[in-house]
């Protein structure tokens, strides 16, 4: 990889981990004055048509790519949107924004097993021993608990994190193998096709 574009890929990926981690934060602040499902309707209804917006765009110049069948769109969208965001944001209601994200970071390790499982992929020992320490972390997180008076219930927290860890990773190996189409118009069909079913939530 060259120098300028290895430079450019860290510096994407450092502003992309400042957003990931203030999300936490700042959703953790949205939802002590909204539902917590009527911020994520309202957050994803705004991406939705800021997304359909640039397809519309791209597809006038050209650019297009085949559509996987409504039943992958699905899956994808219930996994990465609806269910996700449901249990991110009630999660965050129940528990402190540094412990939801203690969590989450055993995404990738939770996607790397399902990868080996379902698309067979090979694990080196090194691989493997990221995702055990990753695993190990999250098990002592859970079970130093929250201090008193912290968080509203943090257990029930706990649990939906964990939740969008597993819908998460679901997503992720459903993406990989749709990855041959066009993945931005996969993710900007998925999103408003699920936000309905989201507002339609208590």
């Amino acid at each position: 990889m060259p120098a300028s574009a290895r430079k450019g890929a860290i510096i994407s990926l450092t502003l992309l981990m400042i957003a990931w981690g203030s999300a936490f934060v700042v959703s953790k602040a949205a939802i002590e004055h909204l539902p917590p499902i009527y911020f994520a309707l309202v957050r994803h209804a705004l991406a939705a048509a800021i997304l359909l917006a640039i397809v519309g765009v791209r597809m006038s110049r050209g650019i297009r790519g085949q559509i996987p069948s409504w039943r992958l769109l699905t899956v994808m969208g219930l996994s990465s949107i609806t269910l996700y965001y449901a249990f991110y944001n009630v999660g965050l209601y129940y528990t402190t924004a540094s412990q939801a994200a203690l969590i989450q970071s055993s995404i990738p390790a939770i996607t790397a097993i399902l990868a080996v499982w379902i698309l067979h992929e090979k694990v080196t020992p090194r691989r493997i021993a990221g995702m055990t320490l990753s695993i190990l972390g999250v098990v002592v997180v859970v079970s130093s608990g929250v201090p008193a008076g912290e968080a509203r219930d943090p257990l029930l927290g706990t649990l939906l994190m964990l939740g969008t860890v597993a819908v998460w990773s679901v997503y992720t190996i459903v993406a990989k193998r749709v990855s041959e189409f066009a993945q931005f118009l996969v993710t900007t069909l998925s999103t408003p096709a699920l936000t309905g079913l989201q507002s339609t939530a208590p």
